[in-house]
């Protein structure tokens, strides 16, 4: 029984560390007033949006920049923004004042008319962990502005923008995300990577200037140390050589 006790107990421990994990929520609320402002999120002062964050509200730029916590912070975890394809433009906070629809702060997606199969629009969401941790991309949301009808694939990479897909999906928009709530809300399988990890999102048909993305959800987790997995496998093989040993002694 005592045995058994230790045994419990390590795992336990062990199961700990390969689970913790905090989560903070992107909401693209960079601090601008009135009706269709924007700024770019992809260089400048800005880009720092979503770096190691540790609370809801942070100052960039002389501006108070908000997230939503999600049962933590990800305070080891910067994020980047960039764009690729022929057709994409760039990736904008945007404030629309007064609220409705999908929400007073999107993150805008801009790009050119895409027509498949030749031209196409990427936007590229980049998590860079701290040594020790990883992201977790657990959800996102994304709605059109027009009205406008376009495709949607969605991708996520290990290490870059080229990594091999682990996680995707893909969706048909239409509607408008500042007149109604057409958005919609994108789970992952919550598959993850232990390093930098790209969250794609790819317009492959559409008119240009449609899309928005909002409250993208991603954790941050501790990845255990080699010597704490190698610990449960060594528990878990004595565990089953003394229940055995116990068993022929019965």
């Amino acid at each position: 029984m005592k045995i058994r006790s230790v045994f419990c107990a390590i795992v336990a421990a062990s199961a700990f560390c390969l689970s913790t994990s905090h989560a903070t929520i992107l909401i693209f609320d960079v601090g601008l007033t009135g009706q269709d402002t924007s700024v770019m999120l992809t260089s400048g002062s800005f880009a720092a949006y979503g770096d190691n964050v540790s609370s809801t509200n942070q100052t960039i730029s002389g501006n108070t920049v908000s997230y939503l916590e999600g049962n933590g912070f990800t305070p080891n975890i910067v994020t980047d923004y960039s764009f690729g394809g022929d057709k994409a433009v760039a990736i904008n906070a945007y404030h629309n004042d007064p609220p409705n629809g999908f929400g007073t702060n999107v993150a805008y997606l801009a790009a050119d008319q895409v027509v498949p199969p030749d031209h196409i629009a990427n936007f590229y969401f980049t998590f860079t962990p701290d040594s020790g941790y990883k992201p977790i991309i657990n959800s996102f949301q994304l709605g059109t502005y027009g009205p406008a009808n376009i495709e949607i694939t969605w991708r996520l990479r290990p290490d870059s923008i080229t990594g091999t897909v682990f996680d995707s999906g893909s969706l048909s928009l239409s509607g408008n995300f500042f007149s109604n709530s057409t958005q919609q809300t994108i789970t992952t399988s919550g598959l993850s990577y232990a390093g930098i990890t790209v969250l794609e999102v790819t317009q492959t048909d559409g008119p240009g200037g449609t899309l928005a993305l909002d409250n993208l959800n991603f954790d941050q987790a501790v990845v255990p140390e080699p010597g704490t997995v190698a610990l449960l496998a060594v528990s878990g093989l004595a565990m089953v050589f003394l229940l055995r040993k116990r068993r022929a002694t019965v």
